[in-house]
Parts: C-alpha cells; sequence; structure tokens
C-alpha cells in the first residue's frame, strides 16, 4: 500500500505536475511576458510559480504553513528563477522540466525515507 502512494506521489508530484507547471508557467507566461522585457518576464513568472505552490502566507515565517516552512518557501523562489533563467537562456522548455522534476522527485523521496526511518 505504501510503495503504491508512493509511486503515484513520485509520478504527479515528481513528473506530470513539472511538466504542467512549466508547460504554463515557462513556455506560455514566461514567453508572453518576454515581450515586455527579460526583468518583467523574470519577476512575473518567478511571482506566479511562488504563488501556486504557496497556499497561504499567513504565520509562514512562524509556524510555516501546510508544512511549508522559510526554507520551502527559499527552495521554491529558487526553483522558479532557475528554471526561468534555464528557459531564458537556452529557450528548451524539456531542460526546465527535467530540473522541475528533479527537485519534486528529490523532495518526494527524501520525505517518503523519512517516513520510513521514523
Amino acid at each position: 500500500y505504501v510503495s503504491m502512494i508512493t509511486f503515484i506521489d513520485i509520478a504527479v508530484s515528481g513528473v506530470l505536475a513539472p511538466i504542467k507547471e512549466e508547460i504554463s508557467e515557462r513556455g506560455i507566461l514566461y514567453a508572453a511576458l518576454r515581450k515586455k522585457g527579460k526583468v518583467i518576464a523574470y519577476f512575473l513568472s518567478v511571482f506566479w510559480f511562488v504563488f501556486l505552490h504557496v497556499p497561504s502566507y499567513s504565520n509562514l515565517f512562524f509556524n510555516g504553513i501546510i508544512g511549508l516552512t522559510l526554507h520551502h518557501f527559499i527552495l521554491i523562489i529558487l526553483t522558479g528563477i532557475i528554471t526561468a533563467y534555464i528557459y531564458e537562456s537556452t529557450g528548451k522548455l524539456i531542460l526546465c522540466v527535467i530540473f522541475h522534476c528533479a527537485i519534486n522527485a528529490t523532495l518526494t523521496l527524501s520525505a517518503f525515507l523519512y517516513y520510513l526511518i521514523t
């Protein structure tokens, strides 16, 4: 049972979500905003990426939100910035997807391993 849930979590959060997110945030949003300038494209696409990953900003710097700590928040911002940079510098959406998949799969697997050992 646990292994099936883990497989589904990895498939969804590690692969399917990054594909959808990179197509929408980089492939569509960033590409459209890029016509307005690189800074605007970076800022607004990263802002949107963070907004979609953070369900609520209340108590962010105190108790965390729904398991989201300041470390998670920083990781989300950095992932948005790095994927925007990858897309800007290469123009290849697939590289953004691969990077994002690697981040999500690593986080999902580490959470599962933590669950197993505690």
